[in-house]
Order: C-alpha cells, then structure tokens, then sequence
C-alpha cells in the first residue's frame, strides 16, 4: 500500500506513515485524558476497553504490515482500461474531486457494512466498545482479506483520476477520522451541516432506536442529508454506545471472526436452502427461524438498563496487561523495522505471531486463569527465533531483545496464573437488560 507524492517529491508507505500517526494518536488520547479530568467529565471508564481498542488498532496495522489482501477491483485496471476521462494531477480542481470521489465512496462502503449482514463483521469491532473516545477510532478490523472498498471507487478511477492522488487522499482521509472521536467536544453549530463532527460521529457509535444507522459521513456530511441519514442530537435522550448484540470480550481478533462464525453455524443447521444463502446478504442480524430457536444469541432489550461488559479483575492484573500492551506496541514497532529484510515466509510469521500475542493478554485481561495461551504464545516465540531464525531487528546493539521478550513471556505464564479469578468469579449474567432472538 503505497503512496507517492505527485512529480516524485518524496514516498511514504502504510508502514513509514505509522512512526508519525502513531506518536499523534498517543498524544491527543493523553490530551483527551487529562481534559476529562479537567472537565470533569469521565470518558475513560473502563481501563480494560481502553486496551482492547489500543490493541486492536496494533491487530489492523499488524494485519495491514503482512499484506495478506485480494483487491476486488483492481483500481490501475480500471483507469488503464476504461477512464472516460483523464484529470491531471496539477490542478486545485482535480484534488477536489479527488476528495470529493473518496468521500463519496467512503459514505456508501460504510453504509453498506451496516445494512448486508457479511459486511457487518468488517465494521463491527469499530462499534463493539461500550464507552466513545479517541482510543474507540483504533478499533478496526483483522478480516478485510478481501478489498471490498475498492468497488466503492470505481466512479474515480472511470474518470481518470491517478492512483497517487487516491492513495495520498486515503491516508489524510483516513487519519483525519481520528479526531472525532470524542465525548469533550459538543455542538458545532454551522459546522454540523458541512462536515462530520464529534456529535455527529458519536450518534453514529450509539444504539438507541432514534440514533441507529444514522451519520455513515467520514468527512462531509452532505451525503447523509442527500441520501436521508442525517441525524443530529435529539434533546432528552441520552446516548448508549455499543452494538444491540454485546461481543462480551476484550480479545479484539476474536470479535473479528465471532459473526462470521454464528453465520457459518446458522448455514449449516438451517433446514431451507434459500435461507442457507439469504444469511450472507440478507439485512444486518436477520437469522431464519428455525435456528433462531435452536441457538437463541443475546440481544440488548432496553438500552437504557445495559450492564456493560466488565469482568471482575485484581489490580495486579490491570497493570500486568498495561505492560502487556506495550511490550506487544514494541515488538510490533521492531516488525516494521525488520520488514525490509524479512522473507514472505518471515513476514507471515512475524506477523502472525505479533497477532496471536495480542489474541493471548487481551484473552488473559478478561481475569479467568488462562495456563494454555501464555504457555503456547512462550513456545511459538522461542521456536520462531531458535529454529525459524526470524530476525526481530536489524539493530545490532538490540542483540538482547529476544531474551528480553523471552523472559516476559515467562512471567507472563506466572502473571495469567497468579493475577486471574478463577472460571466461577467470572462477570454476572445481564440478565435485566439482554433478550435472546
């Protein structure tokens, strides 16, 4: 995933583009921090979704680093092939509509990823936190295999526009979406009907009937007051975050893969072959009704009595997983460093390893004594730099990083142990505020 800067100016990859939004990010969050004390105002609730959604952020970029991708519709192809037009990259003019075709694109892939129930699960661990702040922005998904949003672009790439100037357009587009995640910031007044807001964004987060499927805009809000999705802050009703099916987890890989699962499983105990069919494309949660039956899932019933998500844990544990989260940002930010000199078969398991890392703390932080994760995560690093001979960095004066993290996975094993509840302590039941359907 490249962008290079019109005339050969200068070129940055995804990877290269991280080592200065990442730094960004972890700044405005401290800044959102310390204004909601200042306001008084508590954003930040629940420790344990702040580093699910951190770690969920460290998923996607690991995901996109490995590059594991099929392109629907191969964006050079079609403007080599079928451009009605050519706009030149030296206008004002053309970077309008190059903004404006991103845009527009990125409205109708997002609304669609909440209306087809297959595309739901590409979108679903951005909405899966309870709680609206900036680290929520970071919650994005491990699954997109296939690049579903390029058939969205079509329209650009028939008039010809460059693939330099979408795929510059498409960091901007995409970092911009970061700031707007917040509870701190109100009405804007004006602004609101020009371009997508903090209010507007967090009534897109919420589930409550009046709000839900409303605001699909990334940056202008134009679209949705054309196309009738367009919805402002309604006085007296109070926002609930979060999705009317609750993911009840903190392991964010395992929220990826968990709708398509129950699909596969309603497809194959359904007894009608056109509903084993319609589930892939039928409207978001539809289920035919005989396995609706025989595997009822918990819906939220009345929004406004939602217990959230939050296991009993010991305080040991909480700063366990701090460090946990920040030995797995380090290990991905030496993946980046390494990726010149990696192998495809390295990268895969470099890659894949930085993953299933993320998949074992986020598992052990929901406070059950975990003793198969930490052991496997300790003998598949081990096995990866021992007989594998992945190399973790091309610094030489890292030379005792791998028995650093060696020896963290060790504790780590003692910490999922010793720092956990066991099976029976685990979080209540919401039994007041989920249904079955």
């Amino acid at each position: 995933m490249i962008a290079c800067l019109i005339n050969g100016r200068a070129s940055m990859t995804f990877q290269d583009s991280l080592f200065f939004a990442v730094p960004a990010f972890v700044l405005l969050i401290a800044i959102e921090y310390g204004a909601s004390l200042y306001m008084k105002k508590n954003v930040y609730p629940s420790f344990e979704d702040v580093v699910s959604s951190l770690s969920s952020g460290l998923a996607n970029i690991t995901f996109a680093a490995i590059g594991f991708i099929f392109v629907l519709a191969p964006y050079n192809w079609f403007v080599e092939n079928y451009a009605i037009f050519h706009v030149p990259a030296d206008s004002w003019i053309a970077w309008v509509v190059v903004i404006l075709c991103k845009d527009f694109s990125a409205y109708w892939f997002h609304r669609w990823t909440h209306r087809v129930n297959s595309l739901w699960q590409l979108h679903l661990i951005h909405h899966s936190s309870e709680e609206y702040n900036l680290p929520v922005a970071l919650r994005q998904s491990t699954n997109g295999f296939v690049n579903y949003a390029s058939v969205a672009l079509i329209p650009a790439a028939l008039i010809g526009i460059p693939f330099e100037m979408v795929a510059i357009i498409g960091f901007v587009h995409l970092f911009y979406q970061y700031w707007y995640h917040t509870r701190l910031i109100g009405d804007l007044g004006w602004l609101e009907y020009i371009i997508v807001t903090p209010q507007q964004h967090s009534i897109h987060h919420s589930m409550n009937k009046e709000y839900i499927d409303t605001n699909f805009g990334a940056w202008f809000s134009i679209w949705d007051q054309m196309f009738g999705t367009f919805q402002l802050k309604i006085p007296g009703v109070e926002q609930v975050y979060g999705i009317t099916h609750p993911v009840k987890t903190w392991n964010p890989i395992k929220i990826d893969y968990m709708l398509w699962a129950k699909m596969l499983r309603d497809t194959l105990h359904t007894k009608k072959w056109s509903d084993k069919l319609k589930i892939w494309y039928a409207p978001t949660n539809w289920r035919p009704e005989d396995v609706k039956e025989k595997f009822p899932s918990e819906r939220v019933g009345d929004v406004y009595r939602l217990e959230k998500y939050q296991p009993k844990t010991s305080r040991a544990l909480k700063v366990w997983s701090f460090l946990e989260l920040n030995a797995a940002t380090l290990l991905i930010m030496l993946y980046f460093l390494a990726l010149p000199q990696l192998s495809v078969f390295h990268s895969y398991l470099f890659g894949g390893f930085a993953l299933f890392n993320v998949w074992t703390y986020t598992t052990v932080m929901e406070g059950q004594k975990q003793a198969l994760l930490p052991v496997a995560r300790l003998v598949l690093f081990t096995c990866m730099i021992t007989f594998a001979n992945t190399p973790i960095t091309h610094f030489e004066w890292l030379w005792f990083i791998d028995f650093v993290f060696v020896s963290f996975y060790a504790v780590g094993i003692l910490s999922a142990w010793l720092f956990s509840f066991p099976e029976e302590a685990s979080d209540e039941k919401q039994t007041e505020s989920v249904t079955t359907s």
